[in-house]
C-alpha cells in the first residue's frame, strides 16, 4: 500500500469501520499556495517508526480538505487511530506514543520537564503562525521585527542552553519524545520563519544528530514521501529531507514591484534546487 493512500484510514470518511492497525490521517494548508510540509502529523510518524507500530499514512490534502473536514470529531488533523478509537491533538497523541515507545522520564517530574518544553515548543509554533498566516501586509509587517529581533532569539536561546546542559537533548539529559517532537516539526518551522532556525546554535543542531542518526529515523528520512512547494506560478520545487532554506512563495512579501517579485523568485529557485539535498 502506497503511504499516501487516501484509502487507507475508511473511519474517516466510514464512522463504524476499524482500521486494521494504527491509522494517522494528517494534513497541512496554507493560504495562497498548494503545500506539503512535514508538520504536525510528522512527530506522531517518527515516534510511530521508532517504535516498530505499523501504522496506515493516509495524507489529506488541501483540496479535499473541506470535504473531509465534516467527517472528523473537531474538524482538526492530524487524528490518530488504534483499535477503533480515534483521538486528534498532536501532542497529546505524541505524548502517548511516548510512552508507548519508552521515550519518558523515570518519575512524575522528569515527564513534568519534558511535558513543559514541548508546550514551549508549541508556544514557539504559535508565535510563528501568527506571523507566517497573517494576510494582511500591514499586521504582517508589524509583527515581523518583534519575532525575529526579540521572539526568536529569546526562545531558540532558551533552548540552545537547554540542549547544551542536557548533552544534546532538551529534557531530562537523555532522550526523550520532546527530541523528537522538535525535530520533526523543525522543517515546519523552519518554513514559517524563511530561515534555518538552528544556524550557529551547535547545541540544538547535536539535538537533530541524535534524533536523525538513529537508523529507523534516517531511513524514514529517506523514504518518506518528497515535500514540495507549489508557488503561484504553479511550478513544484521539491526541497530535500534537511532543508527548507528557501521558499518561492515568501518572494511576494518582500518585492516592492512585479518585476522585483519575478526577480526574486527566480533567484529562489535557483537557491532552493542549488540546496536540495
Amino acid at each position: 500500500m502506497s503511504i499516501v493512500d487516501k484509502k487507507a484510514c475508511k473511519p474517516v470518511t466510514e464512522p463504524g469501520k476499524r482500521a486494521s492497525k494504527a491509522c494517522l490521517v494528517s494534513y497541512i494548508k496554507d493560504g495562497g499556495a498548494s503545500i506539503m510540509l512535514k508538520a504536525l502529523g510528522e512527530p506522531i510518524r517518527f515516534l510511530l517508526k521508532y517504535g516498530g507500530i505499523d501504522f496506515e499514512d493516509n495524507r489529506v490534502e488541501f483540496d479535499d480538505w473541506p470535504k473531509v473536514k465534516p467527517t472528523i470529531f473537531f474538524g482538526q488533523l492530524p487524528i490518530y487511530e488504534e483499535d477503533g478509537k480515534k483521538v486528534n491533538q498532536s501532542i497529546a497523541i505524541s505524548r502517548y506514543l511516548g510512552k508507548k515507545v519508552n521515550l519518558v522520564g523515570n518519575s512524575d517530574w522528569e515527564n513534568l520537564e519534558i511535558d513543559a518544553v514541548v508546550d514551549t515548543i508549541n508556544d514557539l509554533r504559535l508565535k510563528l503562525v501568527k506571523y507566517s498566516y497573517e494576510k494582511d501586509e500591514k499586521i504582517k509587517e508589524e509583527v515581523k521585527g518583534p519575532l525575529f529581533n526579540e521572539i526568536l532569539p529569546f526562545y531558540l536561546e532558551k533552548l540552545e542552553k537547554i540542549a547544551e546542559a542536557s548533552n544534546g537533548h532538551l529534557a531530562i539529559n537523555k532522550l526523550t519524545w520532546a527530541d523528537f517532537y522538535f525535530i520533526a516539526v523543525l522543517d515546519y518551522f523552519n518554513y514559517m520563519a524563511e530561515m534555518d532556525l538552528l544556524e550557529n546554535r551547535p547545541s540544538l543542531q547535536k539535538v537533530k544528530e541524535n534524533v536523525t542518526s538513529i537508523p529507523v529515523i534516517k531511513d524514514w528520512i529517506t523514504i518518506r514521501p518528497d515535500t514540495y512547494i507549489r508557488a503561484r506560478s504553479n511550478a513544484v520545487l521539491p526541497y530535500g529531507p534537511e532543508s527548507i532554506m528557501a521558499v518561492v512563495t515568501s518572494a511576494h512579501r518582500v518585492a516592492n514591484n512585479p518585476l522585483e517579485w519575478i526577480l526574486i523568485e527566480l533567484s529562489t529557485v535557483f537557491r532552493t534546487l542549488g540546496r536540495r539535498d
